[in-house]
């Protein structure tokens, strides 16, 4: 059991650069609208950002070069990482050495990806003073992935349509028991999971836009008061389409007290807890089946304040 539970500061100056840290998130609520003409999913969405971080450190070089080393957690192919594709992007006045320290699960519903490039392009910005606005940024990073824009706005926003359309809103602060299972989820793979699953059920709507407006006001109130109406259009999905993550589901709600919820399109789950004290009861419970069984991570975190 790992325990996040302190904020550290977003960016934090050295003497040979920069430190940034880039939160990872979840989706308090998630639904589908449709498609788009082009095909793109559209979607509402509340995602919240919790005080789990990659490390980014950021070092000008003389030489020119671009260079990225990961370390943690799998990064993936260094070539195919979206925080290379943001240096690549900017016209930078010198080379760039970054250093990144992953400790947000890939393939967890949890961002890490998205937020790594987001922060990073704001990192970039302060470093080497690249005045770029917020349009600007917002511009670029909707270039780099769709989910890339909500890490550059505050600790909790409502998303929707392709991600493009941001607006702050208010959470109540919070505890939360991540569960994450040793193995991802393809987003794609869930998506086209959800299309099925869609057209087999005749269309009928998993939840109406009366519960979201009925829920986002509720949102500024105590977890108690909305942590068993969060849902996500994609979780029966992503379970139909990876029966491993209904198992692992299944064993968490039946040794949680409270609801147990999926990010994204998973395989990360989630439970909402009033505070630390909650929390760590919580996690205890599941951790005593975890010590025998270990396939899945858990971590103890909050809302993120930044």
């Amino acid at each position: 059991m790992k325990t996040y539970l302190t904020t550290m500061p977003q960016f934090e100056r050295t003497d040979a650069g920069l430190i940034c840290r880039a939160p990872a998130k979840i989706n308090l609520y998630l639904k589908i609208l449709g498609r788009d003409r082009e095909g793109y999913h559209l979607l509402d969405s509340a995602v919240a950002k919790i005080t789990l971080y990659d490390e980014i450190h950021i070092l000008p070089r003389d030489d020119g070069q671009v260079r990225l080393f990961c370390s943690g957690l799998d990064c993936g192919p260094v070539e195919e990482n979206l925080v290379l594709r943001t240096v690549q992007m900017l016209q930078l006045p010198a080379g760039v050495e970054i250093k990144l320290n992953k400790r947000i699960p890939i393939g967890a519903g949890m961002g890490g990806g998205s937020s790594d490039a987001a922060i990073t392009l704001m990192g970039l910005n302060r470093l080497f003073d690249l005045k770029l606005t917020d349009a600007e940024m917002m511009k670029l990073a909707s270039r780099l992935g769709s989910d890339v824009p909500l890490f550059l706005d505050g600790p909790s926003v409502r998303i929707r349509d392709r991600g493009e359309i941001i607006e702050p809103i208010q959470i109540h602060p919070f505890s939360v028991v991540l569960i994450v299972p040793d193995f991802a989820c393809s987003t794609a793979e869930v998506y086209a999971a959800y299309d099925t699953y869609k057209q087999a059920t005749k269309d009928e709507q998993v939840s109406t836009y009366q519960e979201i407006s009925n829920l986002l006001p509720k949102l500024q109130q105590s977890p108690d008061n909305w942590y068993g109406e969060l849902f996500n259009d994609l979780a029966i999905p992503a379970m139909k389409r990876y029966p491993s993550l209904q198992k692992v589901y299944k064993q968490i709600s039946t040794l949680s007290p409270l609801p147990v919820h999926i990010t994204g399109s998973g395989s990360g789950m989630f439970i909402i807890c009033r505070d630390d004290i909650q929390a760590q009861d919580v996690a205890s419970r599941i951790n005593q089946v975890q010590r025998r069984e270990a396939d899945w991570q858990l971590y103890i975190t909050r809302l993120n304040p930044w």
